[in-house]
């Protein structure tokens, strides 16, 4: 994913899932691409009843033009985005 060839790892556990059961992750995964481009997104699921893990891959295409912050402008940018989508419209709009 990044240049170096280091693969960023997200590990979640559910615990025990039984059949029929739905369970969520209480916590977000974000995605930080650093610049545009395709990114690929690998999720295994592993269970004691699968014989073999499951694989579900994703290719992201990541477009637009990329700007770097400072922390400051970083915060001002959300400061100033209430919703948190105001921002990403405007610049899509052009």
């Amino acid at each position: 994913m990044d240049e170096e060839g280091v693969q960023p790892v997200f590990n979640c556990h559910l615990g025990n899932v039984r059949p029929g059961e739905i369970r969520r992750i209480g916590e977000d995964l974000i995605l930080l691409p650093a610049g545009p481009g395709s990114y690929t997104m690998k999720v295994r699921v592993l269970a004691n009843e699968l014989d073999t893990p499951q694989v579900i891959e994703r290719v992201l295409e990541v477009r637009g033009e990329s700007r770097h912050l400072s922390f400051d402008e970083l915060q001002e940018l959300l400061d100033d985005d209430q919703d948190g989508r105001e921002a990403i419209s405007e610049d899509e709009d052009g």
